[in-house]
């Protein structure tokens, strides 16, 4: 499977960072990364919710350009969580990833 890469933004006037994955319109804000990206999760489960996983998928599934500065590779297990809280199997998701 795909690694999913997040970019991670520093506010350098409040501190703090917001998570975020390009071409996906969640957000996640928190003190420190860890918080950022706990709270992506959060914004990552109202989204699938709001348009469903196939919107999702379909936007991740999209060619994108991203900036090298800043991303970093999904942590482990935070897809794993999200599809748990979905109800989606890893072997549905990969279905849906291919199909």
């Amino acid at each position: 499977m795909s690694q999913i890469a997040i970019e991670l933004i520093p506010d350098p006037e409040l501190g703090g960072f917001t998570a975020r994955i390009p071409d996906i319109p969640a957000y996640g804000e928190g003190e420190t990364e860890d918080e950022a990206i706990a709270d992506l999760k959060e914004a990552l489960l109202g989204y699938i919710e709001a348009f469903g996983l196939d919107d999702l998928l379909a936007r991740l599934l999209q060619p994108i350009a991203m900036p090298l500065l800043g991303n970093r590779p999904l942590r482990s297990g935070t897809l794993h969580g999200i599809l748990r809280d979905v109800r989606l199997s890893p072997k549905e998701f990969g279905d849906l990833w291919r199909s």
